[in-house]
Order: structure tokens, then C-alpha cells, then sequence
């Protein structure tokens, strides 16, 4: 494997561990890589880093929000938090009725009290967020996007609208298995929808029927997690085959951030998100996730940035 990033690699067992060396040839002088010698361990079970960590076989881990309460107080490990660009959403299909229909994506929207989610499903770690990260700080505010809001009388009016006065049954496509904030999720997503009459039945699939589902569109709405990407367009950019098709207008404001000048880029894509929000298209998005790095007492420095990219790596500082 060659690559042109800040550790070149030296051996690679698969589901074991990766071990890599610190490139000298990197290409950017300015970054001083203070690591040698790396090497990523995969452990699948949090337990196991838990333990491996506490007990000296490695230096650095990334725990989950019950992982972090588990070492809070041990005085040998350091545990620091970033507010990441990682957003929990529901994609919707609209393709298919009600779902095609804004105004009862707009209820949906409305009947979900994020701040409630944050607390109840990220264990308070967490921020509500709409379809751009709040750590972006052009993305628009949320208390400027009318469908943000928790507002269970306007959902029951938007639903009866949509022609369900009495209500409706819809299915969530979950991913099970995947996190434990993500079950918490659903769950707490089948009861605020509820109180507006929204009667969610939870399908847990594992990964491979979950991904299969979504890449055949084969859904109602289904829970996701999106991570960073470089360009910001990824978290407005609706998903081709996935769902139904692009409103027009959206499509032409897309374009129009696309081939416009890169110093009115954000500009325009601050516009697509708030088209996005007011359409309610191509999701609903809930909270931005915090996320953590946890180190043993050898580690002096680890500073993840908010896009939890783990170039991070190269400037953890050891004793």
C-alpha cells in the first residue's frame, strides 16, 4: 500500500493490527510528525480497548459516551472531547407516499425534540444539529430553519394536511448492532413521533440487509450516520437511486454553488441548506455527535479536530 500521507506502511494483518512508520519524505514540511512508530491495533469490542488500555497494551483509544463513563476518574488515563462533524439523520424515501409528500416530511421533522434526543440517546453528548454541522460556522442556525423545531401542534396540523388526520403507520429501516446511541435513537424517534401521531415500527436489520435495503431503495426511512467529508456538499447533496427525485429548484441551486465562484461557495451552499430544511429533503437531520480520544498517562498530547480524521495521529506527542 503506498500513499503520500504522514506514515508509510510496514506490515498489515487483516482484523489484527496495522503497523506503520513515520514518512520521512512527507511532502508537507510544516507538519512535524512527532510519532516514529504506529501501530493500530483492531478490537472490536470496546471492553477489550478498555482493558488493554488500563492495563498499558496500547496508549490511545476512541471511546464510545458509556466507554468514556467507565474511565471517567482513573487518574493513569486522560480523556478529551471534540464536537465532530459525524450527524446522525434519517434518510427518506420519496419514492414512495406519504414520504413524497413535504408537508408530512415537515411533520416528522417537527415532532422530533432533538434537544431531547441529544440527552436521552448521546448521553447528553451531543449537539442538535440540521443537515451542515454547527462547527461549521457558516452553516445557517437553527434557530433559522422553520422545521428544526420541536412542535407537536403544528405536526398533527402538517399530518392532517398531508391527509392522515387520524394518523399513520410507517417503518424505520435501523442499523442494529452498529451503536448503542444509534438503538437509543430509534427508540426515543418511535415515541416522539407517536405524540403526533406518527406510529413507527422499528425494523433492526444488521448491516448487510440494512445497506442492501438502502441501496435499493427498499425503505420507508432509515436511520444513518454521516462523517466528515472534505467537501461540504456531501451533507446536503441528496443520494441518486437512493430516494425519490430531486425538487428542481434544489437541483438548480446545487448547480448554481457548484460552478459559482469559490469565494461564494459556502454562501450558496448556506442557501441549499436552508431550501433543504423548508422542503425537508433529502433528510432529517438530528444531532452532530461529540466524539473522544482517551490516552494513558505516556500520551502528553492528543488533540483531534472536529472531523475526527485521524492525521490527528501524526502530531500526538509522547513522552
Amino acid at each position: 500500500m503506498m500513499g503520500t500521507g504522514p506514515f508509510q506502511m510496514v506490515s498489515y494483518s487483516p482484523n489484527t493490527q496495522l503497523v506503520l512508520k513515520r514518512n520521512d519524505n512527507y511532502w508537507n514540511k510544516e507538519v512535524d510528525v512527532q510519532v516514529s512508530d504506529l501501530t493500530i491495533r483492531y478490537m472490536p469490542e470496546q471492553s477489550a480497548q478498555i482493558a488493554a488500555l488500563k492495563s498499558g497494551q496500547i496508549d490511545l483509544m476512541f471511546p464510545s459516551a458509556e466507554s468514556k463513563l467507565q474511565l471517567k476518574g482513573n487518574p493513569a488515563i486522560t480523556t478529551d472531547a471534540v464536537s465532530s462533524t459525524n450527524t446522525v439523520r434519517l434518510n427518506i424515501n420519496t419514492n414512495r407516499a406519504p414520504f413524497s409528500n413535504p408537508d408530512f416530511r415537515r411533520a416528522m421533522s417537527l415532532a422530533l425534540n432533538r434537544a431531547e434526543i441529544v440527552q436521552g440517546a448521546f448521553l447528553g453528548e451531543g449537539i442538535p444539529s440540521a443537515q451542515v454541522p454547527p462547527s461549521y460556522t457558516w452553516a445557517p442556525k437553527l434557530s433559522d430553519l422553520k422545521y428544526q423545531k420541536h412542535d407537536i401542534a403544528q405536526a398533527k396540523a402538517l399530518l392532517a394536511k398531508a391527509g392522515y388526520p387520524n394518523g399513520i403507520d410507517i417503518t424505520l429501516n435501523h442499523l442494529a448492532g452498529y451503536a448503542t446511541y444509534l438503538d437509543r435513537f430509534a427508540e426515543l424517534l418511535k415515541t416522539q413521533m407517536a405524540q403526533a401521531g406518527i406510529r413507527v415500527t422499528i425494523q433492526a436489520n444488521q448491516n448487510a440487509v440494512w445497506l442492501d435495503k438502502q441501496n435499493k431503495a427498499d425503505y420507508e426511512i432509515m436511520d444513518n450516520e454521516y462523517a466528515y467529508q472534505a467537501d461540504p456538499l456531501f451533507y446536503l447533496m441528496p443520494r441518486p437511486g437512493r430516494q425519490g427525485p430531486n425538487p428542481p429548484e434544489l437541483s438548480a441551486l446545487i448547480a448554481k454553488a457548484q460552478s459559482g465562484a469559490a469565494e461564494d461557495y459556502t454562501a450558496q451552499l448556506a442557501k441549499v441548506a436552508q431550501m433543504e430544511d423548508d422542503l425537508v429533503f433529502p433528510d432529517i437531520t438530528v444531532a452532530a455527535r461529540n466524539a473522544w480520544v482517551a490516552h494513558s498517562s505516556k500520551v502528553l498530547s492528543a488533540k483531534p479536530d472536529s472531523t475526527l480524521s485521524r492525521t490527528f495521529l501524526s502530531s500526538v506527542v509522547l513522552k
